[in-house]
């Protein structure tokens, strides 16, 4: 499991890396995203997306954080 903290919530970082340190499997990361990623201030023609691309199926967003799920490894990996 993936766990991505907003980067206004330092402590609830801090707070997460302590805390998952010694848990199997699971990552904290400190969101570096700033802005949108679309830089030219041109007119769009219409918006393609019919929503935030962002939020994706596995991702449960709350908290001031992500928690994004992962498959299982395959037997073999999980075994070795």
């Amino acid at each position: 499991m993936l766990i991505v903290v907003k980067s206004e919530e330092r402590s609830l970082y801090d707070y997460l890396t302590r805390a998952m340190t010694e848990v199997d499997g699971v990552h904290v990361m400190l969101d570096r995203r700033t802005s949108e990623r679309r830089r030219l201030d041109r007119p769009i023609s219409g918006e393609r997306r019919q929503g935030d691309r962002r939020q994706a199926r596995g991702v449960a967003d709350f908290m001031g954080c992500a928690f994004v799920r992962f498959g299982l490894a395959p037997r073999a990996a999980r075994a070795g």
